[in-house]
Protein backbone atom coordinates (compact mmCIF):
# COMPACT_ATOMS: atom_id res chain seq x y z
CA UNK A 1 0.00 0.00 0.00
CA UNK A 2 3.24 2.64 0.66
CA UNK A 3 4.20 2.44 -3.01
CA UNK A 4 0.32 3.50 -3.79
CA UNK A 5 0.48 6.10 -1.49
CA UNK A 6 3.57 7.08 -3.24
CA UNK A 7 2.87 6.49 -6.71
CA UNK A 8 -0.39 9.02 -6.12
CA UNK A 9 1.41 11.76 -4.26
CA UNK A 10 4.13 12.03 -6.77
CA UNK A 11 4.45 9.26 -9.40
CA UNK A 12 7.57 10.29 -11.56
CA UNK A 13 9.69 9.55 -8.22
CA UNK A 14 7.43 6.03 -7.49
CA UNK A 15 8.51 4.99 -11.15
CA UNK A 16 11.97 6.01 -11.38
CA UNK A 17 11.89 4.02 -7.55
CA UNK A 18 10.49 0.77 -9.20
CA UNK A 19 12.32 1.11 -11.91
CA UNK A 20 15.59 1.15 -10.38
CA UNK A 21 14.46 -1.91 -8.29
CA UNK A 22 13.50 -4.09 -11.22
CA UNK A 23 10.54 -4.50 -9.00
CA UNK A 24 8.61 -6.74 -11.51
CA UNK A 25 5.96 -7.71 -8.39
CA UNK A 26 5.00 -3.22 -8.45
CA UNK A 27 4.15 -4.15 -12.29
CA UNK A 28 2.00 -7.37 -12.17
CA UNK A 29 -0.04 -5.89 -9.32
CA UNK A 30 -0.96 -3.09 -11.73
CA UNK A 31 -1.98 -5.75 -14.65
CA UNK A 32 -3.94 -7.52 -12.24
CA UNK A 33 -5.58 -4.44 -10.16
CA UNK A 34 -6.68 -3.40 -14.35
CA UNK A 35 -8.14 -7.33 -14.87
CA UNK A 36 -9.89 -6.97 -11.65
CA UNK A 37 -11.25 -4.02 -12.53
CA UNK A 38 -11.98 -4.64 -16.16
CA UNK A 39 -13.66 -8.01 -14.58
CA UNK A 40 -16.08 -6.30 -12.00
CA UNK A 41 -16.77 -3.22 -14.29
CA UNK A 42 -17.91 -6.15 -17.14
CA UNK A 43 -20.00 -7.20 -14.46
CA UNK A 44 -21.55 -4.30 -13.03
CA UNK A 45 -22.19 -3.58 -16.73
CA UNK A 46 -24.00 -6.65 -17.16
CA UNK A 47 -26.44 -6.42 -13.93
CA UNK A 48 -25.12 -9.56 -12.23
CA UNK A 49 -22.47 -8.80 -10.09
CA UNK A 50 -24.33 -11.67 -7.60
CA UNK A 51 -22.67 -14.35 -10.09
CA UNK A 52 -18.90 -14.53 -9.52
CA UNK A 53 -19.15 -17.64 -11.07
CA UNK A 54 -15.60 -18.81 -13.53
CA UNK A 55 -13.50 -15.52 -11.84
CA UNK A 56 -10.64 -17.37 -10.74
CA UNK A 57 -10.46 -18.83 -14.45
CA UNK A 58 -11.30 -15.83 -16.00
CA UNK A 59 -8.30 -14.10 -14.30
CA UNK A 60 -5.95 -16.26 -14.65
CA UNK A 61 -6.52 -16.30 -18.39
CA UNK A 62 -6.98 -12.37 -19.25
CA UNK A 63 -3.78 -11.97 -16.45
CA UNK A 64 -1.75 -13.57 -18.47
CA UNK A 65 -2.65 -13.00 -22.02
CA UNK A 66 -2.78 -8.94 -20.50
CA UNK A 67 1.35 -9.67 -19.31
CA UNK A 68 2.27 -11.54 -22.02
CA UNK A 69 0.37 -8.61 -24.23
CA UNK A 70 2.45 -5.90 -22.71
CA UNK A 71 5.31 -7.85 -22.86
CA UNK A 72 5.69 -8.28 -26.91
CA UNK A 73 4.24 -4.64 -26.33
CA UNK A 74 7.34 -3.03 -24.34
CA UNK A 75 9.80 -5.32 -26.83
CA UNK A 76 8.31 -3.86 -29.54
CA UNK A 77 7.99 -0.02 -28.38
CA UNK A 78 12.10 -0.49 -27.59
CA UNK A 79 12.60 -1.88 -30.74
CA UNK A 80 11.66 0.97 -32.40
CA UNK A 81 12.81 3.65 -29.82
CA UNK A 82 16.14 1.82 -30.40
CA UNK A 83 15.85 2.85 -34.05
CA UNK A 84 14.75 6.21 -33.36
CA UNK A 85 18.32 6.36 -31.70
CA UNK A 86 16.24 6.85 -28.72
CA UNK A 87 17.10 4.65 -25.05
CA UNK A 88 14.85 2.74 -23.03
CA UNK A 89 14.66 -0.06 -21.59
CA UNK A 90 11.97 -2.85 -22.34
CA UNK A 91 12.04 -3.84 -18.74
CA UNK A 92 11.23 -0.48 -17.94
CA UNK A 93 8.50 0.13 -20.25
CA UNK A 94 7.11 -3.17 -18.99
CA UNK A 95 6.86 -1.66 -15.93
CA UNK A 96 5.58 1.31 -16.89
CA UNK A 97 2.89 -0.33 -18.96
CA UNK A 98 2.30 -2.31 -15.67
CA UNK A 99 1.25 0.96 -14.02
CA UNK A 100 -0.53 2.39 -16.24
CA UNK A 101 -3.31 -0.28 -15.95
CA UNK A 102 -4.01 0.79 -12.44
CA UNK A 103 -6.10 3.67 -14.46
CA UNK A 104 -8.85 1.29 -15.16
CA UNK A 105 -9.91 1.41 -11.61
CA UNK A 106 -11.80 4.32 -12.34
CA UNK A 107 -14.52 1.92 -14.70
CA UNK A 108 -16.22 0.44 -11.44
CA UNK A 109 -17.24 4.18 -9.98
CA UNK A 110 -18.00 4.70 -13.50
CA UNK A 111 -20.30 1.45 -14.12
CA UNK A 112 -21.94 2.39 -10.64
CA UNK A 113 -22.77 5.60 -11.43
CA UNK A 114 -24.36 4.14 -14.91
CA UNK A 115 -25.87 1.06 -12.65
CA UNK A 116 -27.68 4.16 -10.47
CA UNK A 117 -28.92 6.49 -13.26
CA UNK A 118 -29.25 4.26 -16.60
CA UNK A 119 -30.58 7.23 -18.50
CA UNK A 120 -26.54 8.22 -18.95
CA UNK A 121 -25.44 4.31 -19.57
CA UNK A 122 -25.48 5.54 -23.56
CA UNK A 123 -21.89 7.71 -22.70
CA UNK A 124 -20.11 4.71 -21.35
CA UNK A 125 -18.50 4.48 -24.90
CA UNK A 126 -17.00 8.01 -24.12
CA UNK A 127 -15.85 7.06 -20.43
CA UNK A 128 -14.02 3.79 -21.62
CA UNK A 129 -12.33 5.90 -24.74
CA UNK A 130 -11.41 8.35 -22.22
CA UNK A 131 -10.13 5.87 -20.04
CA UNK A 132 -7.72 4.47 -22.75
CA UNK A 133 -7.02 8.11 -23.97
CA UNK A 134 -6.10 8.62 -20.10
CA UNK A 135 -3.76 5.66 -20.40
CA UNK A 136 -2.14 6.50 -23.33
CA UNK A 137 -1.28 10.23 -22.43
CA UNK A 138 0.42 8.39 -19.12
CA UNK A 139 2.81 6.40 -20.66
CA UNK A 140 3.66 8.44 -23.36
CA UNK A 141 4.60 11.76 -20.59
CA UNK A 142 6.37 8.83 -18.53
CA UNK A 143 8.39 8.03 -20.95
CA UNK A 144 9.42 11.56 -22.16
CA UNK A 145 9.65 12.32 -18.39
CA UNK A 146 11.86 9.41 -17.07
CA UNK A 147 13.89 8.49 -20.76
CA UNK A 148 13.94 12.12 -21.89
CA UNK A 149 12.36 10.94 -25.25
CA UNK A 150 10.75 13.39 -27.22
CA UNK A 151 7.21 13.04 -26.97
CA UNK A 152 6.12 12.56 -30.91
CA UNK A 153 8.83 9.56 -31.20
CA UNK A 154 7.44 7.77 -27.76
CA UNK A 155 4.00 8.12 -29.56
CA UNK A 156 5.65 6.72 -32.98
CA UNK A 157 7.21 4.03 -30.86
CA UNK A 158 4.39 3.71 -29.12
CA UNK A 159 1.41 3.23 -31.57
CA UNK A 160 4.08 1.38 -34.29
CA UNK A 161 4.03 -1.58 -31.66
CA UNK A 162 0.36 -1.79 -31.84
CA UNK A 163 0.54 -1.29 -35.39
CA UNK A 164 3.61 -4.64 -36.25
CA UNK A 165 1.87 -7.25 -35.23
CA UNK A 166 -1.26 -6.57 -36.74
CA UNK A 167 0.76 -5.72 -40.03
CA UNK A 168 2.42 -9.11 -39.50
CA UNK A 169 -0.22 -11.40 -38.95
CA UNK A 170 -1.93 -9.45 -42.24
CA UNK A 171 0.93 -9.97 -44.06
CA UNK A 172 1.46 -13.45 -42.87
CA UNK A 173 -2.47 -13.92 -43.45
CA UNK A 174 -1.83 -12.98 -47.73
CA UNK A 175 1.08 -15.01 -47.47
CA UNK A 176 -1.03 -18.32 -46.73
CA UNK A 177 -3.85 -17.13 -49.16
CA UNK A 178 -0.99 -17.22 -51.85
CA UNK A 179 0.21 -20.64 -50.47
CA UNK A 180 -3.06 -22.34 -50.69
CA UNK A 181 -4.09 -20.90 -54.16
CA UNK A 182 -0.28 -21.84 -55.38
CA UNK A 183 -1.26 -25.43 -53.63
CA UNK A 184 -4.83 -25.57 -55.55
CA UNK A 185 -3.70 -24.41 -59.32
Amino acid sequence: MRILKEFVQNPEICLREVMKGKKLSYACFGYALGIISLYFSIKLGRQNIASLSGFFFAFIFWFTANVILNFVLAALCNILLEMTENKASALDIFILLGFSQIIWIFLIPCFLIFRALPQIYPLMPLIVLAIIAGQIFFVLTFIKKIFGIPRTASLVAFVGSFILPFAAWFLFFCCMIGFIVALAA
